[in-house]
């Protein structure tokens, strides 16, 4: 099912598609300009859930809470962006076979990133990266393996 309809709606501020299968958002999330929360953890993901149309570029920039552990949307790229989101203040990576830190924006204050394949230095980190993390008000990296802090982030915010 597509769920084209969903542009119909303008003002809609949450959507939970946690644990959905069988539904395809297409191109009707991006249009979606009040947008606040988005949730589709758990979303299965196997022929035809895969939306190939489902990109993190094309999320509204309204989004303030988004919550993608325990998917596969795409998102275990190499490097992967969420900065064009500039009003993010929470976002769940767990359980998404990252590899990498993400690369977010500095409206950030939540980040979790469990349960992954994160195995970077502080060397593979950019400065903009070292910036955004250290002013998060909490990180969650436990379940990481062999991964190293920068000196710069403050141990106090870290949940390992």
């Amino acid at each position: 099912m597509v769920l084209a309809s969903l542009s119909g709606l303008p003002n809609l501020e949450t959507i939970d598609l946690s644990h959905a299968h069988g539904l395809l958002l297409g191109k009707a999330i991006e249009n979606l300009k009040s947008l606040k929360t988005l949730d589709i953890s758990h979303y299965l993901v196997g022929i035809p859930v895969y939306d190939s149309s489902l990109q993190i570029n094309r999320f509204p920039s309204s989004l303030t809470h988004l919550n993608l552990s325990h998917t596969t949307l795409g998102i275990s790229e190499k490097y992967i962006s969420f900065e064009h989101l500039c009003n993010l203040h929470t976002l769940n990576l767990s359980h998404t076979d990252i590899e990498s830190f993400p690369k977010c924006p500095e409206s950030l204050q939540v980040l979790d990133v469990s349960s992954n394949s994160i195995k970077e230095s502080c060397i593979c980190l950019s400065k903009s990266q070292i910036a955004v993390i250290s002013k998060l008000k909490t990180l969650v990296i436990h379940g990481n393996i062999g991964i190293s802090i920068p000196k710069e982030i403050p141990l106090c915010i870290l949940l390992f």
